[in-house]
């Protein structure tokens, strides 16, 4: 039996019921503890689909934040999730993270703001960090259409302005 339909048999037992009523009713804390392996995130998809925007969920270590967005790959389109992992290294040691760690965070912060919908999943000190102000974040992004011209020169001058590298031959985020 496939994880997905497991998924659509279990949100129709009573646990899942009561957990939608109290979401229904209104209620911003609902605490979920205790549940073994996949099932948290079971629960945390099924919450995910009772409530609009973006669902952020908190995990204690960064390992079990990569964890359950694993497990809620495999339940929900995995596009609709996304991590915001931890920094890696102190932000006051003038080193720069790396960059798929930046990368990661960045598409975190955009699927938040861009109310897409999905759920975000990240350790309790990745919160802790310092992060772009939103109305930074907003002006940093150049939204590109399908079958819009933009002008490459000003979509250079743009992506060097934010920080990204110019070179010859991308190998590498942030290029």
């Amino acid at each position: 039996m496939s994880v997905e339909r497991i998924y659509r048999r279990m949100v129709k037992s009573e646990p899942f019921v009561e957990l939608a009523r109290r979401i229904g009713e209104g209620e911003k804390e609902i605490p979920i503890r205790g549940l073994p392996g996949s099932l948290s995130a079971m629960a945390v998809a099924f919450v995910g689909e009772q409530v609009p925007g973006t669902l952020l969920v908190v995990t204690v270590t960064e390992e079990r934040a990569e964890e359950l967005r694993d497990d809620l790959e495999r339940v929900i389109d995995s596009d609709r999730v996304g991590i915001f992992p931890m920094w890696g290294g102190s932000a006051y040691d003038g080193r720069s993270p790396h960059l798929d760690v930046m990368g990661l965070r960045l598409e975190a912060l955009d699927q938040m703001q861009q109310e897409r919908g999905g759920i975000i999943v990240a350790p309790i000190e990745a919160l802790m960090s310092f992060t772009i102000p939103p109305d930074l974040f907003e002006l940093s992004v150049q939204e590109l259409k399908v079958g819009e011209e933009a002008s490459l020169d000003t979509l250079m001058d743009h992506l060097v302005d934010i920080g990204y590298e110019r070179v010859n031959q991308v190998i590498g985020m942030g290029q």
